[in-house]
């Protein structure tokens, strides 16, 4: 089902969306669900003619100027969730060589709390930020036909995902919120299949490029629009300015999607991004953050924020809930710092191994395809999940490997210390022999003092949280 272009105001040019294709208040064709779209959608947006942005102070409401469009892409597939929920798929973009952006629209029908369940957008194992900060919207893995792997959303080393939130209270009075998530992906593929537990599989799905912002809107957050009004570089810093606008029609109810809810909040509602696995964040405390309060109906307010330079040639913007564009900065590219230039590793899942890579690279073991329950010895199963890890490690510069075993907490403390120790020195005596000589190994075991995620909720969170506390893993050193 298509989606039909939502004005702000009368426009007194047309407006296009940033995304798969232009929105133009006509209901668009759309593939069948199941059966994607083979052709590739547009790469830019068609050239517009806009006024420019007022000259107006940073977070004061101005009316709504007459180029700021709220506009939702056109689908190219849609699938039905369990509880209500449906998923548009809009495209997905090539960001870099190891990843792509998923991005879409989620849609709820209007209702309280109950008709939304967080764990069918999130990735297994990994549970919500937190009931008031909300939950992360990473539903998929990624596939290419004649690859074994299974790639996985990017992830940094807190196991944060790029990807949008869903906070609470987001489907009260219905709502149509644009997501995007950050997934791993092969260099060559041309096309990917997305399968989202509980919803589907949407397949031959095309990779284009990431549109460009181009001085155009769309739509962001529940209800607004944005236009990126310029950006700079200077100094290894990326500044953003950018137009929000709410449409006459608003009920006032801000999402949040920006982090600027109330006056101490700033304004923290983009990513700066490029083909690394570097992501530039805002800060969202200190002089530098941008404050003010979401615009009324009818009015709009222009903000700014800093991140640090990934450091690329082509500089792409993440909005948390809206649509990827790349942008034409002034200034030349020079690699940020701080705590908030975060590297985001991409992931990759195949016969119980899973493998992050990005400024280092690990391996992860599940040692439930390693070992039968509470055993240390190796079972047959054992060899293929071996071989991914010494495919992968064959491939690195560095010969110096830590290996490291982890248990859940079932059972008696001692014992999981024990068996964790026992089975991190199976791993290396298999490791040895696969990979000859000039390797060396340190080995440990933790039990189950480092757990990746807390043991507790229901009965299924519980298990996904044993099965990923359960490991062996392997980092590598110069």
């Amino acid at each position: 089902m298509a989606r039909t272009t939502r004005t702000l105001l009368p426009l007194a040019a047309l407006a296009t969306a940033v995304g798969l294709g232009a929105c133009t208040g006509q209901e668009q064709p759309v593939a069948p669900t199941g059966e994607a779209s083979t052709e590739a959608p547009a790469a830019t947006s068609p050239e517009v003619t806009a006024e420019p942005t007022p000259d107006v102070p940073l977070g004061e409401s101005y009316p709504v100027p007459d180029d700021l469009d709220r506009a939702l892409p056109e689908s190219v597939d849609t699938l039905e969730g369990p509880s209500g929920q449906s998923f548009d798929l809009t495209g997905v973009h090539r960001l870099g060589a190891d990843r792509v952006v998923v991005s879409g629209v989620v849609t709820l029908e209007d209702g309280g709390s109950d008709t939304i369940d967080p764990h069918e957008w999130r990735e297994e194992g990994y549970p919500e930020i937190s009931l008031a900060r909300g939950f992360e919207f990473a539903p998929f893995v990624l596939t290419v036909e004649g690859d074994e792997a299974r790639y996985l959303p990017v992830r940094a080393a807190d196991d944060a995902c790029l990807c949008s939130v869903l906070r609470p209270g987001f489907q009260e009075g219905g709502a149509e919120l644009p997501v995007m998530t950050v997934m791993s992906a092969p260099a060559d593929a041309e096309s990917v299949d997305l399968e989202m537990p509980g919803f589907g599989e949407l397949t031959d799905v095309p990779v284009a490029p990431i549109p460009d912002a181009g001085g155009t809107s769309s739509a962001w957050g529940k209800t607004e629009a944005l236009t990126v009004r310029s950006a700079t570089r200077a100094d290894g810093v990326v500044t953003a300015r950018v137009t929000v606008g709410m449409p006459e029609d608003a009920s006032g109810y801000g999402y949040g999607v920006y982090n600027f809810g109330q006056e101490q909040l700033c304004f923290a509602g983009l990513n700066a991004a490029g083909a690394t696995s570097l992501a530039g964040k805002p800060a969202v405390e200190g002089e530098d953050c941008v404050r003010g309060m979401l615009p009324a109906a009818g009015e709009a307010v222009d903000l700014e924020v800093s991140m640090p330079d990934p450091g690329t040639d082509e500089l792409v913007l993440l909005p948390w809930n809206g649509y990827p564009v790349t942008v034409e900065p002034t200034g030349e590219p020079q690699e940020g710092s701080g705590e908030t230039l975060v590297a985001y590793d991409a992931r990759t899942r195949t016969e119980g191994a899973t493998v992050a890579q990005g400024q280092e690279v690990s391996v992860s073991l599940d040692t439930s395809v390693l070992f039968d329950f509470g055993e240390s010895t190796l079972t047959s199963e054992a060899t293929e999940t071996l071989a991914v890890a010494v495919e992968a490690l064959e491939q690195q510069e560095g010969r110096s490997l830590t290996i490291e075993g982890h248990t859940d907490t079932q059972g008696e403390e001692e014992f999981n210390q024990q068996l964790s120790v026992e089975r991190a020195e199976a791993v290396r005596d298999a490791l040895a022999g696969e990979l000859g000589e000039g390797w060396t190994f340190s080995v440990a075991g933790y039990g189950e003092e480092q757990l990746l995620v807390e043991e507790q909720g229901g009965p299924e969170e519980v298990e996904e949280a044993q099965a990923r506390n359960r490991r062996v893993e392997i980092t590598v050193g110069d």
